[in-house]
């Protein structure tokens, strides 16, 4: 994998950006017109305590084609291997068949996962079914080492996910911090096991390439749901 083009033009600058800038990243049924809400929505940036000083400054990206952060690169292109909630090895190719609906979180955060996991909630909400039957939503911990599969799988069933199309994902702390730099989510551990992180949801279309990407909570969901509504068959 270290030979990956996508991980030596791509994954690697993000790294080094990352820590340049001091981060430590460690170990016509009902349904929504996309095109309507993009055109109607707007949005804002926020962040919680310490986190704040890790999120970028960058705006929302909305585009047409490949996100300028993954160049021509996909993230089907990262080779690793993720472990989900029931214990099975999934890849961000095999899930990303068909639009995805991305959050970095980690599943003992008191303070803005639950707030992010409740923008996706809204946004699974506003779907009909059969707009949900053809997206996937996916949550990937920031801390692999106490998210493991039957922690995801606790937390699912608290939360109340759907895992016919919610699949939470644990990995290695590697794989962890090569997917956040290329998703440009910063993060680092605080006290009492908590982790300082960015806030972000991301929409991924089914080339691997990220359509759209809010930073922030509490500033509503609707261009994120544009977005998605636009990408599914």
């Amino acid at each position: 994998m270290n030979s990956h083009p996508f991980l030596r033009s791509v994954v690697l600058p993000s790294l080094l950006v990352l820590l340049a800038a001091g981060c430590q990243v460690v170990a016509s049924d009902g349904g929504v017109d996309g095109d309507a809400v993009l055109a109607a929505a707007s949005e804002d940036h926020s962040a919680h305590g310490s986190a704040s000083a890790l999120v970028p400054a960058s705006e929302a990206m909305e585009v047409d084609g490949p996100a300028d952060a993954l160049g021509d690169g996909s993230l089907h292109d990262l080779e690793m291997i993720w472990t989900d909630q029931d214990d099975r090895p999934r890849t961000l190719a095999e899930l990303g068949s068909r639009p995805l609906v991305m959050a970095m979180v980690y599943t003992t955060c008191t303070h803005t996962c639950p707030l992010i996991i409740a923008d996706l909630k809204q946004i699974e909400s506003a779907l009909t079914p059969a707009q949900r039957a053809g997206i996937n939503f996916v949550l990937v911990t920031l801390d692999p080492e106490t998210d493991t599969p039957a922690q995801l799988q606790s937390f699912a069933r608290d939360s109340k996910l759907d895992t016919a199309h919610w699949t939470l994902l644990t990995g290695t702390s590697s794989d962890v911090r090569i997917l956040a730099a290329t998703l440009g989510i910063r993060y680092r551990p605080g006290e009492a096991g908590e982790i300082a992180h960015s806030n972000a949801l991301t929409i991924i279309d089914t080339r691997g390439s990220i359509a759209y990407q809010q930073r922030g909570v509490g500033s509503g969901y609707d261009k994120a749901l544009g977005a998605l509504v636009r990408l599914i068959p």
